[in-house]
């Protein structure tokens, strides 16, 4: 006999069939109503079953007499007044981790953890504790001689006892020392039963549960129910001890064991059923998801019976459950934890918003202040009020916060918290408007404050140095006044409780759907950290809240009304539903490797004599056999052929089995409840394979009906059907559906017909020598690609276009490969069908609105394509901003260099954005300063704008050779006071280009458009039949130069006429009598370039002249602006590897000498522009004529967006426009070459 602490064991075994788990005897003799019996399930799943089929049956049922071992561990803790126990919980892990971490600094953990300067981590804690368990679970740690810390991490948990508690680990051992005690009283849950029913479990048996059922048995004799076979292949059930035979006659069975037949049927191992089982083949396990859902809803239109979803990778059974819910079937909710819902993420997001590489960056600002998973923005320091603004609000201004990133380069990471609130304080408004500086300087402020208030609130999570920065005063950028703060956190935990107090809960609840778990999974969540932070702990705040979030689990309903159980095969052990669906058996799913433990590997395992390694699969088949046998009707998903999956190893034994047997077509016979949706098309149909024909589910089928390809679907949804319903009227079928929209056939066809037209719009090589393209050819065109509408230098300079026979004209050709730029045709026209649905498409209704003043970058994008100037500008969706790169951004480049030029523009006395002055002087007569002088008032400046130079990452490194020639260490040192840098890089070479300028006297920077006291300029032009007609402009001039000529000169231009000191506003187009001027003007603006690569100089200025009408158009309004002043010249100042100011001459003052230096000049509107109503000889001054195109170009734009045109005409910007997804003819920009 048997013997376990001296006292003897009382354990029979009896037989049973492989498809019994829960005998018929023992629900028959529990639903008459015996109650001294305690029955011990494999799992929940069929105790819950049990227990509510009994109850159906006799209408009362003693819960607390079905248990699983894992129950009855617990009930018997209580009984036997255990100390309170420490789980394996996140709760429990913290309060492990801590003696842990003392230990492993004292040396206790050598081979774990040889450096005890370095932290002991909770991932170490983890991974001991792991370890930990499997050695107390097969009990090796005494014999385990290359242990590397379980030993004694067990020694160190024995010390809770000390403290009155327990671990979770040493329950059992101390429960089977409680049960082997014979002087103890029977526990409270074994005292009115008369025996013990184990009913049939998979193996194995652990080692401490062996010993845990042995001493059970000292006190109530235990009665075990297992399925006989293979222990080593693991058909056999997990057993207690081979010394203990099984019964083999009822007369031998214990007297409180209700009396029954006895099974006795020889078991073998292949004894697996294949009536009622059938089995569908896939060539892609992908197919098996909609081929079961299809099986499903057949099943359920014929019969009402019970369904079982067998899926052994349990993170597909949420997808499972909403794929059901689609089609009105309720599942079972699977076990979820709090860091599933987007709440709980969230809320993890905000509060780690100070931590990692994007730490503090745009990125995650934007996230706060934008967050519906768990609104605060509304709340969020909602009490404090400005000292001197009663409406100002600490709240975030997207655009001030990308701005900010952009032009002072701040990236998330250490430092950028001090970085964001240090530019910031330095910020100033960029506009001129004193309306617009007002604002600016409130959303300034506004978004310097919200920083400020989310640094001190979070100030718990906070790095030592980025609260030294927050100590001193907190001055507000605009107002310069101290702003009130809310109170700093002390504790991290009061960073979550401001968070939660912010969170606007009635849209949190109005926002959730009726099975949404956020709300409840934060209040357990908060419960599990509340209860973690109980325990004096080194593990961060954090780690604390993300461990909570991964191993709290969701409240659970207590209701279970399911059309269908989904479970993994250990879940379903002991069911025997109607219908079993083995979906998720494939290899991939269902894997047989065993359980990663860290420090055992197969060395280990055969050292210390665990059979364990083949346990999952002994498991598996066990399993298998279980729930094949058990279920009265099979569906068997068969995914052997597809290479990358395969079966699991049960189930190709299986049907190997089966095959070998000849019984293969048993399987392959169709359910009746399909029979009828068998068809050779999409959906279930037959196919053959080398074992014969085998049912198959197809999702989708090709077929081909002479020249015509059609799509069949299975499922005929609403998607599908409308689908088929196209590809029908795609071959001029009648539809099987009615179109609902003719405007959405249409806009299917759009791409087809633009690609058709492309296709025969005309091309230049079919053009002879001398000719130029017929402007009338612009309504036809689809695309501006062909045409050279931004002329390389070289086109430039090609004449003839302005004397060509046809003027205007889409380009001239001068010979096989020289082409003049075409006058410019942009907007293109929306092309003219006589399909309503197409018109539809391209155009919107005419507005009706005030007279609207347009800027240059609103008119821009309507060139490039009115699709997209229509999609921004009217519908306003445009696309987020991306976060900053790490090198500083073209924009905020561009920017620096308008300061720097800004800056010097002030040593000559001209304030930005004021009034022009009378007369100026060159620079470099304006100035006491030399040269060098200027340089270091230049570095002072570039100092204060941009402090990200003087870091000291490649970016810095690369930008401060880029724009002063120098290192960041010398630019460091100059900072301080310390050594000389000499005048090079981009700036250095912009301003001795500046120097240069000897004849041109700046008198104004970065002027507002602007007249008679309005903030605009009416510009009067002609549009393209030349009928009169005026836009109102807006915008800013980078620099505006006169030409300083001497009195001897302006004596001479007085004599030709052209110079006159009371002049009146000159007229857009004039001939040869040229009107008398009293100041000479020259526009000029500013690009920053890459570059120029050799041979590109003045590409960039060329682009300003013939693609550009921002030139133009300041050319004029400055004219309007300022009666008798006459623009001569205009150009950009391509600020690159070299510095050049380009400037576009008036052919009438061609005459001026070389040494007269207002920059480089160039003639290209002599070569190509004149009055569209003159003839080939023309008397017009060319640019003049080219101000009155481009002007009329603006009209056109101006015309395009008021009659609400929104065609496309695809070109190379499709591959970086905003709508290019939603845009059918954006692929179309792709194509052109």
């Amino acid at each position: 006999m048997l013997r376990i602490g001296g006292n003897a064991v009382d354990i029979t075994v009896e037989s049973c069939a492989s498809d019994c788990v829960v005998p018929q005897w023992v629900f028959d003799e529990v639903a008459n109503g015996r109650d001294d019996l305690l029955v011990i399930y494999p799992n929940e799943t069929i105790r819950t079953s049990t227990i509510q089929t009994i109850l159906k049956k006799s209408g009362s049922v003693d819960s607390s007499r079905h248990t699983t071992i894992r129950r009855l561990i617990r009930s018997l803790s209580i009984d036997f007044r255990l100390p309170v126990v420490i789980p394996r919980s996140s709760v429990g892990l913290i309060q492990v981790h801590e003696k842990l971490a003392v230990a492993a600094s004292k040396h206790r953990f050598p081979r774990l953890h040889p450096d005890t300067t370095r932290p002991w981590t909770l991932s170490k804690s983890e991974r001991l504790l792991s370890l930990h368990s499997y050695a107390t679970t097969h009990q090796i740690l005494s014999r385990w001689a290359d242990d590397p810390g379980a030993y004694e991490a067990d020694r160190i948990l024995s010390s809770f006892k000390k403290e009155d508690l327990i671990h979770e680990h040493h329950v059992l051992a101390h429960l089977c020392l409680a049960l082997e005690d014979s002087e103890r009283p029977i526990p409270y849950s074994l005292g009115t039963i008369s025996g013990i029913l184990l009913l049939n479990h998979p193996p194995d048996f652990a080692e401490n549960e062996k010993r845990f059922l042995k001493s059970l048995s000292t006190r109530r004799p235990l009665h075990h129910v297992c399925v006989p076979g293979s222990f080593r292949l693991g058909f056999h059930g997990a057993y207690i001890d081979d010394e203990i035979k099984p019964v083999e006659r009822e007369d031998q069975l214990p007297k409180w064991v209700p009396p029954h037949p006895i099974y006795n049927v020889q078991s073998v191992n292949d004894d697996y059923t294949t009536s009622g089982t059938h089995m569908f083949s896939f060539d892609q396990a992908s197919q098996v998801t909609d081929a079961a859902i299809s099986a499903l809803r057949a099943y359920r239109e014929h019969s009402k019976g019970d369904v079982l979803i067998v899926d052994a990778n349990q993170t597909r059974h949420r997808d499972w459950a909403r794929r059901l819910k689609h089609i009105g079937i309720t599942s079972n909710s699977s076990d979820e934890v709090a860091g599933s819902t987007s709440a709980v993420q969230a809320i993890l997001r905000f509060l780690s918003i100070s931590r990692g590489q994007d730490a503090w960056s745009a990125t995650k600002l934007f996230d706060l202040a934008r967050s519906q998973a768990f609104p605060i923005m509304g709340n969020l320091f909602s009490d404090l009020k400005h000292p001197l603004h009663e409406d100002w609000r600490p709240k975030p201004h997207m655009e001030i916060i990308e701005n900010i990133g952009r032009g002072f380069h701040v990236l998330g990471g250490k430092g950028a918290l001090q970085r964001w609130l240090s530019s910031l304080s330095v910020a100033t408004p960029y506009s001129m408007e004193s309306h617009r500086q007002e604002e600016e300087a409130r959303a300034l402020e506004e978004t310097q404050w919200w920083i400020g208030c989310i640094a001190h609130s979070w100030s718990a999570l906070l790095s030592d140095s980025e609260c030294t920065f927050l100590s001193s005063e907190f001055v507000g950028t605009s107002s310069d006044v101290a702003l009130p703060l809310p109170q700093a956190s002390h504790i991290p935990r009061d960073v979550l409780s401001t968070i939660l107090q912010a969170c606007d809960w009635e849209q949190l609840f109005e926002r959730t759907q009726r099975y949404d778990a956020s709300v409840g999974a934060i209040q357990v969540w908060v419960q599990a950290i509340d209860g973690m932070l109980q325990y004096k702990s080194g593990v961060d705040f954090l780690d604390i809240c993300r461990l909570a979030a991964e191993q709290t689990k969701l409240p659970s309903h207590r209701i279970d009304h399911v059309d269908v159980r989904i479970c993994t095969p250990l879940q379903a052990y002991g069911l025997s539903p109607d219908l079993t669906m083995f979906v998720g058996l494939d290899a991939e799913s269902w894997s047989m490797k065993p359980e990663r433990i860290p420090w055992i590997d197969d060395s280990v395992r055969v050292e210390l004599g665990l059979t364990d390694g083949d346990l999952p699969i002994r498991k598996a088949r066990h399993l298998f056999k279980s729930l094949l046998n058990s279920s009265q009707k099979a569906i068997l998903f068969d995914t052997k052929n597809d290479e990358s999956v395969g079966n699991s190893t049960p189930v190709a034994e299986y049907l190997s089995m089966v095959e070998l047997k000849g019984q293969l077509s048993r399987l392959t016979k169709v359910p009746d409840f399909i029979e009828s949706s068998v068809s050779g098309g999409a959906g279930w149909s037959m196919m053959t394979r080398e074992s014969g024909n085998v049912l198959t589910y197809r999702t989708s089928l090709l077929s081909v009906d002479g020249s015509e390809v059609q799509l069949e679907r299975a499922e005929n949804t609403l998607r599908n059907t409308q689908q088929r319903t196209g590809l029908e009227l795609r071959a001029m079928r009648p539809p099987t559906s009615p179109v609902q929209s003719p405007t959405s056939l249409a806009t299917r066809q759009e791409r087809e017909i633009h690609l058709d037209r492309f296709r025969r719009q005309p091309k230049f090589k079919s053009l002879e020598n001398g000719a130029t393209m017929n402007w009338e050819t612009r309504n036809n065109l689809l695309t501006t690609t062909h045409l050279v509408i931004q002329p390389t230098v070289s086109q430039a300079k090609v004449a003839g276009g302005r004397t060509a026979a046809s003027y205007p004209h889409l380009g001239y050709k001068r010979n096989g490969s020289s082409r003049g730029p075409s006058i410019d045709p942009r907007p293109l026209p929306p092309p003219q069908f006589s399909s309503d649905s197409l018109t539809a498409i391209l155009s919107t209704h005419p507005k009706e609105e005030e007279s609207k003043v347009w800027s240059t970058s609103r008119l821009t994008p309507w060139f490039n394509c009115p699709r997209q100037a229509w999609a921004e500008q009217v519908l306003k969706a445009s696309e987020t901003s991306p976060e900053p790169s790490e090198d500083i951004a073209p924009l905020a480049k561009g920017t620096l260099v308008h300061s720097i030029e800004e800056h010097l523009l002030t040593l000559l006395g001209i304030q930005v954005g004021n009034p022009p002055l009378e007369e100026g002087v060159p620079m470099h007569l304006g100035t006491t300063y030399t040269n060098q002088e200027l340089w270091e008032s230049l570095l002072a400046e570039l100092s204060e704008i941009a402090p990200w130079l003087a870091r000291t990452n490649a970016v810095s490194v690369h930008r401060c050779n880029d724009l002063i020639g120098c290192s960041p260490e010398a630019w460091s040192a100059w900072i301080e006071g310390e050594g000389t840098i000499s005048i090079g890089g981009r700036l250095g070479r912009l301003l001795l280009a500046d120097l240069s300028l000897t004849s041109a006297a700046p008198i104004a920077s970065e002027w507002a458009l602007q007249s008679e006291g309005a903030p605009y300029v009416q510009i009067e032009g002609f549009d393209d039949d030349m009928d009169s007609t005026t836009i109102d402009v807006r915008g800013r001039i980078d620099r505006v130069d006169r030409i300083a000529f001497d009195p001897t000169d302006l004596e001479a231009m007085k004599e030709r006429g052209l110079y006159a000191e009371q002049a009146e506003t000159l007229p857009l187009l004039f001939n040869d009598n040229d009107p008398p001027a009293k100041r000479f003007i020259l526009i000029r603006d500013l690009k920053t370039i890459e570059g120029p690569k050799p041979g590109e100089a003045g590409t960039r200025h060329a682009s300003g002249l013939f693609k550009e009408i921002q030139l133009a158009l300041y050319a004029r309004a400055w004219e309007i602006a300022h009666p008798g002043d006459r623009v001569v010249g205009v150009g950009i100042s391509e600020v690159g590897d070299d510095t050049e100011h380009y400037v576009e001459i008036d052919p009438s003052f061609n005459f001026l000498e070389p040494q007269l230096n207002i920059g480089r000049r160039t003639s290209f509107s002599t070569n190509h522009f004149r009055v569209p109503s003159e003839d080939n000889e023309p008397q017009s001054n060319s640019f003049r004529a080219w101000m009155s195109s481009r002007i009329t170009a603006a009209l056109r734009a101006r015309d395009a967006s008021e009659l609400g045109w929104n065609h496309p005409t695809p070109g190379r910007h499709c591959s970086y426009c905003s709508l290019a997804t939603a845009c059918s003819s954006a692929s179309i920009g792709g194509e052109l070459k």
